[in-house]
């Protein structure tokens, strides 16, 4: 959970450097950084890894009424909303040309839901935000919520979704 007392005093810097978070649940962990650096770089693998089977698009609406939101379930506690491909195309093609790779999920990460046409040699969860702010409604209602970052950090959702959602208090 984030760790240190948030001063700037565990990392050697002066306080006035580091900016304040108190209560900042923040980490990198379920996204492996470094095999993302390598598939960001390179276009081709990019485009295979975007339509691999493996892929899972978190879902995003920067626009909502009170702010910028993943969607996530209803129930207490939330956990991230990841569709397919495919579902994101049902939408709109337009926003899966315009999904962002976070990289892939590292061991011990929370798993997505299962790919659709299941196998052992799936691999990795290979992680992308989409943003469907001018292809969904502000509100949606039923089995699927939109938290903002605030309602998601201070709710029962697990320290990885959180980072995962990229979400800050």
């Amino acid at each position: 959970r984030g760790g240190g007392s948030g001063d700037g005093s565990s990392s050697g810097c002066p306080a006035e450097s580091m900016p304040q978070f108190p209560g900042m649940r923040f980490t990198a962990r379920p996204i492996d950084r470094a095999a993302t650096l390598g598939v960001r770089k390179d276009p081709g693998a990019l485009k295979k890894v975007q339509e691999s089977s493996r892929a899972r698009y978190l879902v995003a609406h920067l626009k909502t009424d009170r702010g910028a939101a993943v969607m996530t379930t209803a129930v207490e506690p939330p956990a991230l909303v990841w569709w397919t491909r495919e579902e994101v195309r049902k939408v709109s093609e337009e926003a899966e040309k315009e999904a962002i790779y976070l990289g892939p999920i590292a061991d011990g990460g929370p798993e997505p839901s299962p790919s659709p046409t299941g196998g052992a040699d799936d691999g990795r969860v290979e992680a992308f935000a989409v943003d469907m702010s001018r292809y969904m409604p502000k509100e949606v209602t039923g089995e699927h919520k939109w938290r903002i970052g605030r309602e998601l950090l201070i709710s029962q959702a697990s320290d990885d979704e959180v980072t995962l959602a990229g979400l800050r208090a």
